[in-house]
C-alpha cells in the first residue's frame, strides 16, 4: 500500500514539475541559438580528392567559445538559457566539424589583410586546450597549421548569420586514408584474446569428452554432467575454461541455508547495477552530437531525473552490501575473536584485501587493454575520436593509477579526469 502511494505522488509530482518547465520553454526563440554541434559531412569530406589549395583532404573538430556580445540580443538569450547550469548545456560553448577543404575554398577571394581581422585568437579555456593537446597526438592532428585558417572561417559564417564572434581550439584533425598504425600493445592484446578463445575452445572440447567417456546412462545424455565435481586436480584445472561447465557454476542455486537467507541482495544488485548502467547511457547520450538538445535539458526538470543527477547515492547501495557481507564473514568464520593479536588482525586484513584486490585485478587489467587499443578501431567519424581518444591515450600511460586503484586519489591525466574536463567544461547537467 505504501509502495502504491509513493508510486502516485512520485508520477504527480514528474508530471506538475514537467509540465511547469514547458510552460517556460519557447522553441522559437530556442532555436535562434546556434546549434550545439554544427558538423560538415565527414565521409564526403575524406572521401572527396583535394583541390589545389590543400594537400590532403582534412577533417578537423573544434572547440569553440563565443565571446560576450552585451549588444545583442541573441547573447542576452544565450547568456540566459547558459545560466542554469542544472538543466541547461553551455550554449556559448559549441562542437564544430570543419572541412578544411570548404574552408580554403570560403577564404580563397579574401585579402591577407581581412582574413587576419576575421582571426579571434584562441579560447580562454587553457586547461581544455592543453588536455587535447596531451590526448591527440597523432601525425594529423595539425592544430598549429589550421589554427587560424578555421578560426578566420568559422568567424565568416558565424558573423554573417548570428552576428556574434567566437575563439576556437582545434581539438583533432583527421586526414583521408590514414589508418591507425599497430604498435606492440596492440599485437600484445591481439594475441591475449586469441589465446583466450583457444583455452576456452580446448577446455571447453576437453570437458566434452570427458563427458563422453561416461556410461551411458540417462543423466549423461544430458547436461548434468557439467553439474558434477570433476574427480582429479588435473581435471579441474584442464576444465577451468569450460563454458558449460562455468555456464552451469553461474547459475547453480545456493548450496547453503546461509546463502538463501541473503537471496534478496540479487535484487539490490540488479537494481543498482541497472541504475548505473542507465545513468552512464544517458550521459553519453548526452555528449554526442544532439539534433535537439532541449530533449534532455526539458527532461533534467523532471522530478525522477534527480536520481541520475544524484547518482553518487545510488552507489552506497555498493558499499552497504560489501560491509554487511565482510561483517557476517568476519562473524560466522570467526577470523578475529577478543584473544587475536595485533599481528594477526593484520594479517586478516591483508589476506582480505588482497583476495577481494586479486579478484577484481584480470577483468580491470583486461577492460585497460581492451580500452587502450581495441576501442578506438571499433567506429569512426567527426566525433568518435572526442569519446574514445583519451581512454586509448590514458590507458596507455596511466594505467598503473586504475591497476592500484589509485585513479581516485591522482585524477590528473587519468581518464576519470579527462571526462570530468570535456564533459563538465560544457554539460554542468550530469
Amino acid at each position: 500500500m505504501h509502495f502504491l502511494i509513493f508510486s502516485a505522488l512520485l508520477c504527480i509530482c514528474s508530471c506538475s514539475w514537467a509540465n511547469g518547465s514547458d510552460t517556460q520553454f519557447n522553441l522559437t526563440l530556442y532555436r535562434q541559438m546556434p546549434p550545439l554541434h554544427q558538423l560538415d559531412d565527414y565521409d564526403l569530406c575524406l572521401q572527396q580528392r583535394p583541390s589545389q589549395l590543400l594537400a590532403h583532404s582534412t577533417y578537423c573538430l573544434v572547440y569553440v567559445e563565443l565571446r560576450p556580445n552585451g549588444s545583442s540580443e541573441l547573447w542576452q538569450q544565450i547568456e540566459r538559457v547558459s545560466r542554469d547550469a542544472k538543466h541547461h548545456y553551455r550554449h556559448d560553448h559549441l562542437f564544430v566539424g570543419v572541412c578544411v577543404e570548404r574552408c580554403k575554398r570560403l577564404l580563397h577571394t579574401l585579402a591577407r589583410f581581412q582574413i587576419q581581422q576575421l582571426y579571434e585568437g584562441k579560447v580562454e579555456d587553457q586547461e581544455l586546450s592543453s588536455h587535447y593537446a596531451k590526448v591527440h597526438r597523432r601525425p594529423s592532428d595539425e592544430r598549429l597549421h589550421y589554427d587560424h585558417l578555421i578560426n578566420s572561417c568559422l568567424n565568416k559564417e558565424l558573423g554573417s548569420k548570428y552576428q556574434l564572434r567566437l575563439r576556437s581550439s582545434i581539438e583533432y584533425c583527421e586526414r583521408a586514408n590514414e589508418p591507425l598504425e599497430h604498435d606492440a600493445l596492440d599485437v600484445t592484446v591481439y594475441a591475449l584474446l586469441a589465446l583466450l578463445l583457444l583455452l576456452t575452445i580446448v577446455s571447453s572440447s576437453y570437458d566434452f569428452s570427458l563427458k563422453r567417456r561416461q556410461p551411458l546412462t540417462n543423466a549423461a545424455r544430458g547436461n548434468l554432467f557439467y553439474q558434477q565435481a570433476l574427480k582429479t586436480r588435473a581435471q579441474q584445472f584442464l576444465c577451468c575454461f569450460s563454458l558449460c561447465r562455468n555456464y552451469y557454476r553461474l547459475i547453480q542455486p545456493p548450496s547453503s541455508d546461509f546463502s538463501r537467507d541473503l537471496r534478496f541482495f540479487d535484487a539490490f544488485r540488479v537494481i543498482g547495477v541497472f541504475v548505473v548502467i542507465l545513468g552512464h547511457t544517458l550521459m553519453i547520450f548526452m555528449t554526442l552530437q544532439l539534433q535537439n538538445p532541449e530533449f534532455f535539458e526539458l527532461y533534467l526538470y523532471r522530478f525522477e531525473t534527480s536520481l541520475f543527477q544524484n547518482g553518487n547515492a545510488v552507489i552506497q547501495i555498493f558499499f552497504v552490501m560489501s560491509a554487511f557481507l565482510l561483517y557476517v564473514n568476519f562473524t560466522e568464520r570467526e577470523w578475529i575473536n577478543n584473544s587475536s593479536s595485533v599481528f594477526s588482525c593484520i594479517g586478516v586484513y591483508f589476506r582480505v584485501f588482497f583476495n577481494r584486490y586479486f579478484r577484481l585485478l584480470p577483468s580491470l587489467v583486461l577492460l585497460i587493454l581492451f580500452n587502450g587499443s581495441v576501442l578506438t578501431r571499433l567506429g569512426d567519424g567527426p566525433f568518435w575520436r572526442h569519446l574514445t581518444e583519451a581512454e586509448r591515450t590514458f590507458c596507455r600511460e596511466t594505467w598503473w593509477k586504475n591497476v592500484f586503484f589509485v585513479n581516485n586519489y591522482m585524477l590528473q591525466e587519468s581518464v576519470v579526469r579527462s571526462a570530468n574536463l570535456v564533459y563538465g567544461s560544457r554539460y554542468a547537467a550530469l
